[in-house]
């Protein structure tokens, strides 16, 4: 998937600016259109991985992410409807699944109420604190200040770290101490 993103990237920029070096791009559209359907169908299976490779797949995410956001005639609604399925799924890297539900709240896609439900849901009593606190750092990769302005979600995260005993805490601290390692000072 992260050779399908970068040739998806590069095929993006030629259209971007094939008018510039007087390239006829029109032949790169069905091309570019194929790669990023077929990103969306590997994806998923893709996202089941461990920690280390979560890392190359959120580059490979975001820039698709970008690619389909830059060109209209891509489908939209099949991305974020791959990203859905991602960010509501309990079997992947939980890091992945709170990536796309931060690029679906940047995007509009992901409403308060629903951000609440899923926030409640994988930071709850019964999930496992890394699984938990695995999935808030991966919400926390994109779009900081529309998460600090959100009051519901530290209230949500205050909630389960009071349900946690202290062991289960001390394995949280570890995750959510990594999520919050590239907030800068005025954000934390």
């Amino acid at each position: 998937l992260v050779e399908l993103a970068k040739t998806a990237n590069r095929l993006s920029v030629v259209l971007q600016y094939g008018s510039i070096r007087q390239l006829d791009a029109e032949p790169l559209i069905p091309i570019l259109q194929q790669i990023v359907y077929r990103s969306c169908l590997i994806l998923p299976g893709e996202c089941i991985c461990d920690d280390a490779a979560s890392k190359e797949m959120v580059y490979a995410i975001e820039m698709l992410n970008n690619v389909v956001l830059a060109h209209e005639f891509l489908e939209d609604e099949l991305w974020v409807d791959t990203l859905t399925e991602i960010s509501e799924r309990d079997d992947l890297n939980t890091k992945l699944s709170g990536y796309a539900s931060a690029i679906l709240l940047e995007r509009g896609k992901l409403d308060q109420q629903k951000l609440r439900l899923e926030v409640c849901r994988r930071l709850s009593k019964g999930v496992p604190a890394e699984l938990g606190a695995g999935w808030f750092e991966g919400l926390a990769m994109k779009n900081r200040y529309a998460l600090i302005a959100r009051l519901s979600l530290w209230e949500s995260l205050d909630d389960y770290l009071d349900t946690l005993d202290e062991e289960e805490f001390k394995r949280a601290l570890v995750f959510l101490r990594r999520a919050f390692a590239d907030f800068t000072a005025t954000e934390k």
